[in-house]
């Protein structure tokens, strides 16, 4: 039981991708306005089923072994070796008890945050991001599960050892500034966390920045 429940939350990456795959090619009806009902993506992520008391004990275990593996015979290793003076960060629990992430990258205005809308199925909705022509996606933008609609700054992102962003404060204040997070209520969202990036401009100037590039 155990080794099957581990499996279905490993391939949730591979299953994701593939309704994002069906989602992209039937989106949009014959007459480019109508788009396809969402339900093959809850059925897709298993949205529908609930999942059963052992197979979420079986997880929880899982990780906290993982947790105690690393702490009680990896980090000493790190710590021996000054892993961290070559610019590494420790794995922190957040990082190994977080969802899948799902990161959009592509040149500007081709439709990333529409499909993050549709996608979540916050088309139509008061929480659905702004979409546009012209470029309006500047903030790498994180999209994870609470209990209600909120913003979540940067810094505080980066802060919270719960979650796996830790390593991105690195990047200094002038990233955390761009750095925002949403959480939202929606079903989806309890299996993934997506990200939203700004629109990649091939252009002179963004190369000698230099900077999305890194921290992508």
């Amino acid at each position: 039981m155990a080794s099957s429940s581990c499996a279905s939350r490993l391939a949730v990456g591979f299953v994701l991708f593939l309704s994002l795959c069906i989602a992209l090619t039937s989106a949009q009806g014959n007459d480019g306005q109508s788009r396809r009902d969402r339900r093959h993506i809850d059925k897709t992520l298993l949205l529908d089923e609930e999942e059963s008391k052992e197979e979420k004990k079986t997880l929880e275990d899982t990780l906290k072994k993982l947790i105690d593996i690393y702490k009680q015979s990896i980090l000493p290793m790190e710590e021996a070796y000054k892993y961290r003076e070559l610019g590494h960060q420790t794995i922190s629990d957040g990082e190994i008890t977080s969802k899948p992430m799902v990161l959009f990258l592509g040149p500007w205005s081709t439709g990333k945050t529409t499909m993050i809308n549709y996608l979540i199925g916050m088309e139509d909705t008061v929480d659905s991001l702004h979409t546009g022509a012209e470029p309006t996606t500047s903030d790498f933008t994180v999209i994870m599960k609470g209990n209600k609609t909120r913003s979540v700054e940067g810094i505080v992102l980066t802060a919270d050892g719960t979650k796996s962003f830790a390593a991105l404060s690195a990047f200094g204040k002038g990233f955390l500034e761009r750095f925002l997070g949403y959480e939202y209520p929606y079903e989806i969202l309890n299996k993934i966390t997506i990200i939203d990036t700004p629109g990649i401009i091939e252009n002179r100037k963004q190369q000698e920045r230099g900077d999305r590039k890194s921290v992508v």
